[in-house]
């Protein structure tokens, strides 16, 4: 996996935690009347979303270029693909 999409899958990872944090204190004072359940992983071989910063993207010719990880790179090789981009988005709005 990229570097910069894992830092952002580890920052999703802290923000599932940290809202369950907060509502499990809601639980506790009695503002929830559901208990709060803990994030759940995804299994193993399973399919998950990746989130990629937009400094890790470029547009080439109305596509946009994915980079991969050194791992893929070295087994499959093969550094990055492209996905069209949509036609109804402007790539300098993208965060």
């Amino acid at each position: 996996m990229y570097s910069q999409a894992a830092q952002q899958t580890l920052r999703g990872v802290a923000e599932a935690f940290k809202s369950y944090k907060e509502l499990s204190h809601k639980y506790t004072k009695g503002e929830l009347t559901e208990r709060p359940q803990l994030p759940k992983y995804h299994k193993k071989g399973g399919m998950a979303v990746i989130t990629y910063p937009k400094q890790a993207l470029k547009l080439e010719l109305d596509k946009v270029k994915l980079p991969l990880g050194l791992k893929v790179k070295a087994a499959f090789k093969i550094d990055s693909f492209f996905l069209d981009f949509p036609s109804n988005l402007e790539f300098k709005e993208i965060r």
